[in-house]
């Protein structure tokens, strides 16, 4: 249990110093967009092209774990869509959505941070993996579903 709180308290104790940075109003909701925008189109997309570009293509496609992972997500995302449909009530379009929130993971964020400290050297590896079968399959299957 030591263990892994000390790989994840890094992460929150992160994510708290960023929450007590917006309460104490270090940053103005501008330079907050700003950064925003920076992480989202430059920083997280050029992780992402360095994960993939170190390698050659054989060495890190893992059929195994590609198979794995998509049916995991496809499989959490139609309990998702499901149990907004029925149990909450919701419409289609929010009901995929709520499906999209709970299997399109935070790879590049939190995933990939706790496996750089855990895992090391897997940790690009896995990164590509991930973003491979979101970009390719699962979030074209939700914008098909929100059409």
């Amino acid at each position: 249990m030591l263990d892994v709180l000390s790989i994840t308290g890094v992460v929150f104790v992160l994510i708290a110093i960023g929450y007590l940075s917006v309460l104490a109003r270090i940053f103005s909701a501008a330079e907050l967009a700003t950064l925003s925008k920076y992480v989202v189109n430059f920083a997280l997309p050029a992780l992402v092209f360095h994960a993939i570009s170190i390698r050659k293509i054989g060495e890190f496609v893992d059929f195994g774990y590609l198979g794995a992972y998509l049916i995991g997500s496809v499989a959490v995302f139609a309990f998702g869509y499901l149990r907004a449909r029925r149990l909450a009530g919701l419409q289609p379009i929010q009901s995929t959505f709520d499906g999209m929130g709970m299997s399109c993971s935070n790879s590049g964020f939190v995933g990939y941070p706790i496996l750089m400290i855990a895992m090391p050297a897997v940790a690009q590896t896995a990164l590509a993996l991930n973003v491979i079968v979101e970009n390719l399959f699962v979030i074209p299957l939700v914008l098909i579903m929100a059409e």
